[in-house]
């Protein structure tokens, strides 16, 4: 990342571009985000829409929650971002590669169901027939 040579054959659309990418793994993806990761992410995301580039599904989801990634991204093992990509890939193929809202909100749902079923466990009342 800090080959000079690199850095100096890009346009300068391309060097934000470059910049804003060593940016967000710096500050966002590493053990401890950044107080500003949510100005570096924005950043990121204007370079590459400066740049003509498409979002993916992925990156859709970094710009849009934020607030689902834990404070120590870093510290997610192989497995963990693995199961990420599982996950992804079994919702492209249920809506049959067509990427869409419908697929990033039913992700999004998914997740909240897991990580919330404590909140909703159901309670037994004290009469019973």
């Amino acid at each position: 990342m800090k080959d000079e040579e690199f850095a100096r054959k890009l346009s300068a659309v391309e060097r934000r571009a470059w910049k804003s990418f060593i940016a967000l793994c710096e500050k966002f993806l590493r053990n401890n985000k950044s107080p500003d990761h949510v100005a570096v992410v924005h950043e990121f995301m204007s370079a590459y829409e400066k740049m003509d580039c498409n979002m993916s599904i992925k990156i859709h989801f970094l710009h849009s929650h934020l607030d689902f990634f834990p404070e120590n991204l870093g510290q997610l093992s192989d497995e963990q971002g693995e199961r990420f990509h599982q996950e992804i890939r079994t919702i492209e193929e249920r809506f049959h590669g067509k990427s869409s809202i419908n697929m990033l909100a039913d992700y999004c749902w998914s997740l909240i169901r897991e990580t919330n079923d404590e909140m909703y466990s159901w309670k037994r009342s004290s009469k019973h027939f």
